[in-house]
């Protein structure tokens, strides 16, 4: 009780901080419709990954959440993101798997941030849909730039050799959900489900919370 009155979350929007009854995915009525709901997917024609699913339109709004979960240590952000993309789960009935993956990054790096914000989402999704989740197969190997700040053939060069997957792990036969936070080009979800498909998944999908690709 005494915890629920000096630090109250049942009403607490997690962006703007209003406090209010409306609540849904710990966003405010007002939060929710700066969203530009997607919720469908979208071929990609790769050998490893052919098709990718998106929640939302990566506008403004969705940029500005994405950036405070990611660099500004707001990892309860998990939250109002993965409740977007459970939706879409739920829309496009994607419950035929038998992993839930996260995308990794390297062990420096969330060192310094504290958490993979792939892996909470991953995690809470695991626990929505009871779908396990591996965190631990995936690894990123090498240190890299961030994505966001290089151009389409950078982005290219910056991952190659960059995802492995660990000794003795094995993906034989496994339908995976792959899982990020933002699509652009692509080319972080392609190395990472190559390394899967090397590993012997039998199909990776993936699922992001925004995408610029309309």
């Amino acid at each position: 009780m005494l915890f629920k009155l000096l630090f109250p979350t049942e009403n607490f929007c997690y962006f703007c901080k209003d406090d209010t009854p409306y609540l849904e995915g710990r966003l405010c009525r007002d939060c929710r419709d700066n969203y530009e709901p997607m919720h469908r997917g979208f071929l990609l024609r790769d050998d490893s990954i052919e098709r990718v699913y998106a929640s939302v339109f990566y506008n403004s709004f969705a940029r500005e959440l994405v950036h405070q979960f990611k660099f500004n240590d707001k990892s309860y952000l998990y939250e109002p993101i993965a409740h977007m993309m459970h939706m879409t789960i739920i829309e496009e009935s994607l419950t035929d798997f038998d992993l839930i993956v996260p995308v990794p990054i390297h062990w420096r790096k969330e060192a310094i941030r504290g958490y993979n914000q792939s892996q909470l989402l991953a995690e809470e999704l695991s626990r929505r849909t009871g779908i396990p989740v591996d965190k631990k197969s995936l690894v990123k190997s090498s240190w890299t730039k961030e994505q966001n700040r290089l151009t389409k053939y950078q982005r290219e060069e910056n991952l190659k050799g960059s995802f492995s997957i660990k000794d003795g792990a094995s993906m034989s036969g496994r339908r995976i959900l792959l899982i990020d936070d933002i699509y652009t080009t692509g080319n972080t979800l392609k190395s990472c489900a190559s390394q899967l498909k090397k590993a012997g998944a039998k199909e990776v999908t993936g699922l992001v919370f925004a995408t610029m690709n309309g």
